[in-house]
């Protein structure tokens, strides 16, 4: 495929393999995940075995979380806790600018089936019959859609096993049923991770993080700015009161910070070269330059606003970089004019030569 750098691969336990594509830079993003389908797509036949069919996802900088808050209850386990957060990740989803949302830390909510043998074999059940009957009433299924002329709606039967007696009058053989052969009970799944946090007060705190991701074009410090405003306003309520959190990454303020120092350094720049030239060259020439940079950079971020184009760290060090050439050619440009005009030669001869 044409623009692609490098391939890596990778094959892990369970039968699970991984092709990592980096394609040139400047190649188009959904132009490349296109091309590599189609190629996939053209090759599948040389699949051998039970191979599912491949899933392509785009890894994206805007991808990476850019605040992580660690969230603590009293009196409450990590398990509940993440119940809690969950429901703050809902209402969070409808936040302008937010993207992807992440929890870790604590499991999942789960129905745990405790098989009774001897009520099993009383009955003459046996365990395919209730991984079948589990199975067979645990679907979500594609019922049909609705369309008209602007737009469809996709209706799907949700079969899903939802509470304990649901589960318990799930039909295993005529007449049997699963709370006949086990017993239910509400739960979590089987613990699979350990997240904790230390501190100089207390080590291996259980909590609960959640990372928020910004969605592709946003700013990142008005995207944190109002994520952080939510969660101030939404645990001030009586039902979260136990709930505590910390802030444990915050790209927005390095941002912020990054583009606060290149600021200051352009403005430190402009007056420092304005100070050389009216100590050596004098008031009118320094004034010329001081004005002048100013009122070319102005024009590009307006020119910039106008189009729609964002400032970011990247572009800010740029403008940087550009600013030394700007005034390096200003310095140059009014020294040289200033000579002549030393020289006896009229100021518009002067500028001409």
């Amino acid at each position: 495929i044409k623009g692609i750098d490098k391939i890596y691969t990778r094959s892990m336990h369970g039968g699970v393999a991984i092709a990592q594509v980096l394609f040139d830079v400047g190649e188009d993003v959904e132009i490349s995940k296109v091309k590599l389908q189609s190629k996939l797509s053209e090759n599948i036949d040389l699949a051998q075995g039970n191979i599912s069919p491949p899933v392509i996802k785009s890894i994206d900088p805007d991808d990476v979380p850019i605040l992580t808050f660690g969230f603590t209850g009293q009196g409450m386990d990590q398990n509940h806790l993440r119940m809690r957060v969950f429901d703050i990740v809902s209402d969070l989803r409808n936040i302008e600018g937010v993207a992807n949302i992440d929890v870790h830390g604590g499991e999942s909510p789960a129905l745990r089936v405790l098989l009774d043998t001897g009520a099993m074999n009383i009955r003459n059940v046996g365990f395919d019959d209730v991984i079948k009957a589990i199975e067979s009433s645990n679907l979500r299924v594609r019922a049909g859609s609705l369309k008209n002329r602007i737009q469809e709606r996709v209706i799907e039967v949700d079969g899903t096993i939802q509470t304990k007696q649901h589960a318990e009058a799930i039909l295993v053989l005529p007449g049997v049923t699963l709370g006949d052969v086990a017993f239910i009970e509400d739960g979590f799944q089987e613990k699979t991770s350990f997240v904790s946090v230390d501190t100089p007060q207390e080590k291996n705190i259980p909590v609960v993080f959640l990372s928020v991701a910004k969605r592709k074009g946003k700013n990142a410090i008005d995207v944190a700015a109002r994520v952080q405003t939510f969660l101030e306003k939404e645990l001030q309520k009586e039902s979260y009161q136990y709930i505590t959190y910390d802030t444990y990454r915050n790209e927005a303020l390095v941002a912020k910070k990054a583009i606060n120092g290149l600021s200051m350094n352009l403005i430190t720049s402009v007056i420092i070269v304005s100070l050389v030239l009216f100590i050596f060259l004098g008031f009118r020439s320094a004034m010329t330059v001081a004005i002048v940079i100013p009122l070319t950079l102005a024009g590009v971020f307006f020119i910039g606003y106008i189009s729609g184009k964002t400032i970011n760290k990247i572009t800010l060090f740029a403008f940087i970089l550009s600013l030394g050439l700007l005034v390096d050619s200003a310095t140059v440009v009014v020294e040289n004019i200033h000579r002549h005009i030393q020289a006896g030669l009229p100021k518009k001869k002067a500028i001409i030569h």
